[in-house]
């Protein structure tokens, strides 16, 4: 299941909105190291277009800020900082909010079922490969939510600065059984049709993320280390999860 909208404005060619499609979606499930250089050269044979589309798809890409263009030197995925990550997490939960008032009153059974579906493989056991698993399906499952809003704002500002995928660049910041655990109780939520309890839960969900990562910024200037400069791969024994 993709974890992306494919919107693409309509006077791109096929060929760079295919690259672009490709290019942001292996960047968001970290198929990509942060900080490594694109080889124009090797994507263009990959995808079996010209060098033109894979670099108007990396301007694009550079726009949203998941990729670097650093002059004379090239292309790089982009290294998400800590900072970042915060000021990421402040911004999604605005968007959690307005995406729950926008469904928690009009939510079908059918779509309620389909968020129970992304759940149910998950259970106690969290092995290295369960949670690259699960990774994959918490992002799934916001994502989902916010196809469900009628908010065509939210989702314009969600794509444009790709708001719901960066936040999953630092991994866990979390332990995945919490998250799962309070995704069930927001389908729970959703399923007895209390929308108030609903939006607590979400609101609480993403926030409890927000307040780890600014106790972490804190502790960093504590330390002397500039969280605006410190990549979140590089935080000594970090377990970040959404």
């Amino acid at each position: 299941m993709e974890l992306l909208r494919n919107d693409f404005p309509v006077a791109e060619d096929n060929s760079t909105a295919s690259a672009y499609k490709a290019i942001r979606q292996m960047i968001v499930e970290q198929k990509l190291t942060p900080g490594s250089k694109f080889n124009q050269v090797k994507l263009s044979q990959d995808l079996g277009i010209s060098r033109t589309p894979v670099v108007k798809a990396l301007h694009k890409l550079e726009a949203e800020g998941l990729v670097d263009n650093i002059p004379q030197k090239g292309f790089f995925v982009h290294q998400l900082t800590v900072t970042e990550l915060l000021e990421l997490f402040s911004l999604r939960e605005a968007l959690d909010t307005i995406i729950l008032n926008g469904i928690a009153d009009t939510i079908t059974a059918e779509q309620i079922d389909h968020l129970n579906s992304i759940l149910e493989p998950f259970g106690d056991d969290w092995s290295p490969e369960i949670m690259g698993r699960y990774w994959l399906a918490d992002q799934i499952f916001h994502n989902t939510l916010m196809e469900l809003s009628n908010n065509e704002l939210a989702k314009k500002v969600n794509d444009t600065f790709q708001v719901l995928n960066r936040t999953y660049r630092g991994g866990f910041v979390r332990h995945p059984g919490e998250s799962l655990r309070e995704h069930r109780e927001l389908v729970d939520a959703l399923k007895a049709r209390d929308s108030k309890a609903a939006r607590k839960i979400a609101i609480s969900h993403i926030s409890k993320g927000r307040e780890i990562l600014e106790g972490t910024v804190e502790k960093l200037r504590s330390l002397g280390v500039d969280p605006a400069k410190l990549p979140v791969q590089d935080v000594p024994q970090k377990v970040f999860s959404v």
